[in-house]
């Protein structure tokens, strides 16, 4: 375990210097702006790929543990990826996976930067309000994650309240989505376009792809195809549902 957690630490530092470091001419291109002003400096090519999968699939294996040794940097790095990169539904696919299993396992540490340093909750906001549809799959479900996360965080704190539990601390994500006027007025949005998306008809599920590349099912959820949140936005949740009438 502590060989893997030192591998993944090596791999972070990689991915970050491999972002950081100035490229030489022979790699330099013009880069691809687009009409909101916004560029891409350069291809995230297959080495930068490769190191986000295999950290990816580390951290899918030991959430907790691996999330404890990622740097700082390494989300920065991955934050700006992710609205750069527009067209890159592999990177896309990795940002979504490990940025939800921190939101899932309600990391401090992982979150703070996220959401604080990073300012991922704005910039999701922004994107999804722009309309880029390059991105918006994937910046639909994430906010949907975040949506459906302060949902059961609510319900929670109504069963402890009805329990008679003393007060506790509210984790930092609960406290940003519950004071994060952007995310309350854009809730009502998010809820219809999720609900529109499951009326859509979608297209038969890819074939002749490789397995082993993961790239089926990666676009099957891109679609919207199960995911609840890509396509269905439905909590299933069902151990409280008798709480929900009970709103101070």
């Amino acid at each position: 375990a502590v060989e893997s957690r030192r591998a993944l630490v090596v791999l972070a530092d990689a991915f970050v210097h491999a972002h950081d470091r100035t490229p030489c001419k022979a790699q330099l291109a013009p880069p691809r702006r687009f009409a909101d002003g916004t560029e891409q400096r350069r291809p995230l090519g297959l080495y930068r790929a490769a190191l986000l999968g295999t950290i990816s699939d580390a951290v899918m294996l030991q959430p907790r543990e691996q999330l404890d040794v990622l740097p700082a940097a390494f989300w920065r790095v991955l934050v700006a990826l992710f609205f750069e990169h527009r067209y890159s539904s592999l990177l896309h696919h990795y940002a979504f996976q490990l940025v939800h299993v921190a939101i899932l396992t309600e990391h401090d540490a992982v979150l703070r930067a996220l959401f604080g340093k990073c300012k991922l909750l704005t910039r999701l906001i922004g994107a999804y309000k722009d309309d880029v549809a390059d991105t918006k799959g994937f910046v639909l479900k994430l906010l949907n994650a975040l949506r459906l996360y302060a949902e059961r965080a609510a319900r929670r704190a109504r069963k402890a309240r009805k329990a008679g539990a003393a007060n506790t601390s509210v984790p930092y994500l609960v406290h940003l989505l519950r004071s994060h006027d952007g995310f309350a007025k854009l809730r009502p949005r998010l809820i219809d376009d999720t609900l529109l998306r499951t009326k859509r008809p979608h297209p038969p599920p890819d074939r002749g792809l490789p397995a082993f590349l993961g790239i089926s099912a990666m676009l099957r959820n891109r679609r919207g195809g199960g995911s609840p949140y890509g396509g269905g936005g439905v909590d299933d949740d069902d151990d409280d549902d008798d709480d929900d009438d009970d709103d101070d």
